[in-house]
């Protein structure tokens, strides 16, 4: 299917697991550096410079996600809402690349209304715990499933890696709703664990598919 850049793939798994073991000891300094500097070696897993519009949009999208990922270190409501946003860029970012190896067919369709009616229920039961951020939430969900439901209609399109994509949007889909229940409605025990993991399994299947659909 391609190229796996072995060295940039080794580093990032690297980075994810020391971040992953800080983040579970408590270790906010080294999860700190950890943390952004696993999302930034994605980019030399996607390779640079990027190539095609795929790349350069999945290349922002990485960016926007760092950015994220570096004010949800805070537990400030601005940077809540900051990192929320920066996020929302991200999937904007990815959406549109992923649209340009989209087509219409009754999978991604019905995915589409799947995904937009989990995201409506799921809003809707964080409803009590969201107030003074329902705008932004409902903003939010609703640039995820696109993003999620245009990753899903890469499938059986001339996309190399198009599973591979649908499964890390997927992936990426999951990791926030395990936040938003974790934030808002009731914590489990190493939530943000499972949240990390998600997270980065996600942005790693987006990224190599990206590098390969180059």
């Amino acid at each position: 299917m391609g190229d796996l850049p072995l060295p940039a793939l080794a580093t990032y798994a690297t980075l994810v697991a020391v971040a992953v073991a800080a983040e579970a000891a408590r270790r906010k300094r080294w999860f700190g550096v950890a943390k952004p500097a696993a999302t930034l070696a994605l980019l030399a897993v996607l390779g640079w410079p990027p190539e095609g519009a795929l790349g350069v949009l999945v290349t922002v999208g990485i960016l926007l996600s760092l950015g994220g990922d570096v004010a949800l270190l805070s537990k400030s409501r601005q940077a809540f809402l900051v990192g929320l946003g920066l996020f929302l860029l991200a999937h904007v970012c990815y959406a549109a690349g992923f649209a340009r190896h989209g087509h219409v067919s009754a999978v991604p369709a019905a995915a589409g209304v799947a995904f937009a009616a989990f995201a409506l229920l799921f809003v809707r039961i964080l409803w009590p715990g969201i107030e003074g951020l329902r705008a932004p939430v409902i903003a939010y969900a609703a640039g995820i499933t696109v993003m999620v439901t245009t990753a899903v209609a890469t499938l059986g399109g001339s996309l190399r890696g198009a599973p591979l994509l649908a499964a890390g949007a997927v992936l990426f889909f999951a990791s926030d709703t395990n936040l938003g229940w974790n934030r808002f409605r009731k914590s489990y025990p190493r939530h943000n664990t499972v949240t990390l993991i998600l997270y980065w399994a996600g942005q790693l299947g987006i990224v190599l598919a990206a590098r390969w659909g180059a």
